[in-house]
């Protein structure tokens, strides 16, 4: 995936000390809206891209509170966040069934089921982190 432990163990070392440049990228991630603990995800049954009544900027925007919210707990600490990204998986990974809409659908299964896999994989052995029931939303994704 896109980082491994010691990727974490640098990006911790790096925010605790402020060094630049990765602190200053740090304080851009903290004051994103999407990496607030506690961000109530919104899942759906059937993500819809592309034609008539599109809805995946619902999807878009949780992986994206997801992603950030793990980055955070293992940047800086705090299980609020690693709650957060947990509770935004296991959302969606237990309701999502579908993707529908035109051949965007395709894209966005491969962009959106990306993401996913970034951020569960951060989230991986996370106490009540759903991994088998994620291991469903895969199937769901797939073109």
């Amino acid at each position: 995936m896109l980082h491994g432990a010691d990727d974490f163990a640098r990006m911790a070392g790096k925010v605790a000390a402020k060094d630049a440049p990765w602190f200053q990228g740090w304080e851009r991630l903290t004051a994103n809206s999407h990496a607030r603990a506690g961000w109530t995800p919104r899942p759906l049954e059937t993500v819809v891209r592309g034609g008539d009544g599109q809805n995946y900027p619902q999807l878009y925007n949780d992986v994206h509170a997801a992603y950030q919210n793990a980055l955070r707990w293992k940047a800086g600490g705090g299980t609020e966040h690693a709650d957060t990204a947990r509770d935004i998986l296991n959302a969606w990974s237990g309701t999502l069934k579908t993707t529908t809409g035109d051949a965007d659908r395709f894209l966005a299964a491969g962009i959106y089921g990306y993401q996913f896999a970034n951020a569960a994989e951060i989230m991986r052995g996370y106490d009540g982190f759903d991994e088998l029931g994620f291991g469903t939303l895969a199937y769901v994704l797939e073109p």
